[in-house]
């Protein structure tokens, strides 16, 4: 395991922080939307807390579910804390969803405290493909081979650089998903199958608590990336350079929060003792 030379209170402080920031706005982004779309123009990240910012977009977001392009797909309450409430809303344009487009609603007393996810603007593409199903089916039949289709093809509209595409989108066994052209058939995109690159860790956390972490195991170490979720959920480690943090996070705050394997928190056993990485990644994966 890792270790290193207990940085100064106020400077662990600031890298918990900031690594919890950089945490959360990279989840914003859907693993499926990453390769073809992180740069989208039309794509929109939000992430809202301030009540001014709030209640315009609430109200937005209320005429887009009386008109269809928003649609409520889950709506429950906190499990412990009373009178909270947690709704998800998927976009969709003229009866279609949007790949990688979902936004979180969280309420208190019916007030919206926050506002968190990814939409996309200014769709002008037709939703009726000339690819029907069954010569969809056919075609990711032949791109995967010997491997079985495990859902029939839906339309989807997958952004890509310079627009939208309307798509056929299609699960495949042991592969992952395969985005076909609802027009010409052709491969737009595909997802691999990355839930079998994770491993289950065990770490302790700040007050000594046990947590399970999710992690992926490269070149004989694990680090703390998430892959078995919807969307890819990264901590980093800024090792308690304070320089190296605030390089990283002025990066998520103006749109340039690539990062790379070494940006992120390395274990040699997949027994995490570093408190602070410990708490972050799993309360990440919590929150998600």
């Amino acid at each position: 395991m890792r270790s290193a030379r207990p940085p100064h209170p106020s400077l662990r402080l600031a890298v918990i922080c900031g690594g919890l920031a950089a945490t959360l706005l990279l989840a914003q982004v859907p693993v499926s939307v990453q390769a073809p779309a992180e740069a989208h123009q039309g794509r929109q990240a939000i992430a809202l807390a301030d009540p001014s910012a709030l209640r315009p977009l609430d109200a937005s977001l209320d005429a887009a579910i009386r008109q269809g392009s928003l649609r409520r797909v889950s709506d429950r309450p906190h499990s412990r804390l009373a009178g909270r409430r947690s709704e998800t809303l998927e976009q969709y344009h003229d009866g279609v969803p949007v790949h990688g487009a979902a936004l979180r609603r969280q309420t208190d007393q019916g007030v919206t405290t926050s506002i968190l996810g990814t939409h996309f603007a200014d769709i002008d593409i037709g939703t009726t493909p000339t690819l029907s199903r069954d010569a969809a089916r056919a075609r990711a039949a032949a791109l995967a081979g010997p491997l079985p289709l495990i859902a029939d093809p839906e339309l989807w509209i997958l952004p890509i650089d310079g627009g939208y595409a309307l798509t056929w989108k299609t699960s495949v066994a042991a592969l992952g998903t395969l985005f076909t052209d609802a027009h010409s058939g052709a491969e737009r995109w595909r997802v691999e199958g990355w839930r079998e690159q994770s491993s289950i860790g065990l770490g302790t956390g700040v007050l000594g608590d046990s947590k399970k972490l999710v992690t992926q195991p490269l070149g004989g170490a694990f680090f703390t990336r998430d892959l078995v979720r919807p969307a890819e959920l990264r901590t980093l480690d800024m090792r308690s350079d304070a320089n190296r943090f605030v390089d990283r996070l002025l990066g998520v705050f103006f749109g340039d929060a690539t990062t790379a394997t070494q940006d992120l928190a390395s274990d040699a056993d997949n027994l995490w003792s570093d408190g602070a990485v410990v708490d972050t990644h799993a309360a990440l994966g919590w929150t998600y």
